[in-house]
């Protein structure tokens, strides 16, 4: 029973007594896990490298002790939640004789996968009490095959994990007992890792616990007070500790380079072009959805059903509205929410579960098979291997690699040491390392076909077109320079960005911070 009217009322209408929980549940949510992993599986579909170089790469350091470090985790910029999680599951793979990306790779994939089924099973769990069971059916659905949600399961981004917390948080909202202390303490701490985890998802994790606390009695409010201060104070404690910092110290790193590039951005990129990338925005967001995203606009003539969901879509877009760095993956919260609104819609109209079921299904196909959610913003087949990820799992357990260059590539385009997973000089870009290939690396990856590098013979050819080479070294070639530790220090995308220097008035090492195990041995 709400405690405190007026608010809570208008925003929230539990129903006291929806009934059993549905018992297709399990099997809906299993068709939904196979349609994930099967995505998951299907190929390498990277839509930003910053999957790889914010959360697999240093996972993979921190597990094995050899990865790239990024600027990020160079300038104490981001969280190790994410990246720890990984750890461990890489961790557990090493432990039963599986340490190695031909088995791991997938395995964290489908570990994500799991979890994500949290997001469907809490839109039932919500509608259900919100709206009512059919409702709750038909959001079941649209969760599990929805392909903006099937697609991106797989992904370790902060958006997809915040996004899974908004959702526990919304089923949350409505939960019976809400005095109950696993009740509350559960709320505080999604809403607390929903917000630190992706903090510019915070007006919407702020307003679900405001929201959950106006459920409570004068006890249960100071208890859910009390429970989120304590979480919020720890997990701040936690990543100062772990960065060697202060409280929040990788959120409030994050926020400073952020609003450094932002006004940097700002200065050269015009009002009026802002306005037109948020113009963009909001178009691409029904486009992405087959138009069934606009169905929030006929929900606004009906606040008192809607008003909640439509404000927490508000909540989400607002911030990313006035960033100069706009993408489609920074807002995927409201793909949940305005799905929920479109299932009572479909509830409401009687529309058949079968029929809702074949509708999300068929535009999931056809999402499933392409995807414009990437970086460019251009057209990607999803499932496709990629030639770069081929060529990395050859050279992970093919013989005689003592050093690998990545030709043509910046580190944060290359698959890392994740995929390579060997403690061996590892190079990317353009220039020879020490101007000396040969003395260097055992095998390269390249991708120009007309280039040539004497001295090595094609191990392998992956990939049509242009395709990737693997290039070995010929058999009488000198021993290969090591180093003395294997997680080379990069500026970022661009080697001549120094914005972070700026910011935190410390340039990462030159070289990347390779030392060589033989400092005195010749170069040439």
């Amino acid at each position: 029973m709400i405690r405190n009217p007026g608010i809570a009322e208008l925003l929230l209408h539990p129903q006291d007594d929806p009934g059993p929980i549905w018992r297709l549940l399990p099997a809906i949510l299993a068709v939904a896990f196979a349609v994930r992993a099967a995505v998951a599986l299907s190929g390498d579909l990277t839509l930003h490298p910053d999957e790889i170089f914010q959360y697999l790469e240093p996972a993979h350091r921190l597990a094995f002790g050899n990865g790239v470090v990024y600027w990020e985790f160079f300038y104490g910029a981001r969280s190790w939640l994410i990246p720890a999680f990984v750890a461990t599951i890489l961790k557990a793979f090493d432990a039963v004789g599986l340490g190695h990306p031909q088995w791991y790779v997938d395995g964290v994939k489908l570990a994500f996968c799991a979890v994500s089924l949290s997001v469907p099973a809490c839109m039932y769990l919500f509608a259900r009490r919100h709206f009512n069971e059919t409702a709750g059916r038909a959001a079941l659905l649209m969760g599990a095959l929805w392909w903006e949600l099937a697609v991106l399961a797989h992904k370790p981004l902060a958006e997809l994990a915040s996004t899974a917390m908004i959702a526990g948080l919304l089923a949350l909202c409505v939960r019976p007992s809400p005095q109950r202390a696993r009740v509350v303490w559960a709320t505080a701490l999604l809403a607390v890792l929903a917000a630190y985890v992706r903090y510019q998802y915070a007006p919407v994790a702020a307003a679900l616990l405001g929201l959950a606390m106006l459920r409570l009695d004068r006890r249960g409010k100071a208890h859910l007070a009390l429970a989120s201060a304590c979480l919020l104070a720890l997990v701040g404690a936690l990543d100062g500790l772990s960065w060697g910092g202060g409280w929040m110290e990788s959120v409030r790193n994050n926020i400073r380079l952020n609003l450094h590039i932002g006004l940097d951005m700002a200065g050269t990129v015009g009002a009026a072009e802002q306005l037109s990338l948020g113009g963009t925005l909001l178009l691409a967001l029904p486009v992405a959805s087959g138009g069934l995203a606009l169905c929030v606009i006929p929900a606004s003539a009906k606040p008192r059903r809607y008003g909640l969901l439509l404000a927490l879509i508000v909540l989400a877009l607002a911030p990313h509205l006035l960033s100069p760095h706009k993408e489609l993956r920074f807002i995927f919260v409201v793909v949940p929410l305005w799905l929920l609104v479109c299932a009572d819609w479909a509830a409401a109209h009687r529309l058949r579960l079968t029929l809702v079921g074949t509708v999300a299904a068929a535009f999931s196909l056809l999402g499933v098979l392409v995807v414009a959610l990437g970086r460019e913003g251009g057209w990607a087949w999803v499932p496709e291997r990629n030639p770069a990820f081929i060529a990395y799992r050859h050279l992970a357990s093919a013989p005689g690699v003592k050093g690998v260059w990545h030709v043509g590539r910046q580190y944060g385009y290359t698959p890392g040491y994740y995929h390579l997973h060997r403690k061996v000089p590892f190079y990317a870009g353009e220039a020879t390392p020490a101007g000396s290939a040969p003395t260097h690396v055992s095998h390269l990856v390249v991708e120009d076909p007309q280039a040539e590098f004497p001295g090595y013979v094609t191990d392998r050819v992956y990939g049509e077109g242009k395709g990737i080479r693997v290039l070995r070294r010929a058999d009488n070639a000198p021993p290969v320079r090591q180093w003395l530790d294997y997680a080379p220090v990069v500026r970022g995308f661009n080697p001549s960005d120094d914005r972070p220097s700026k910011v935190f008035a410390r340039a990462p090492p030159a070289n990347f911070g390779i030392r060589y195990s033989d400092p005195e041995a010749a170069s040439g």
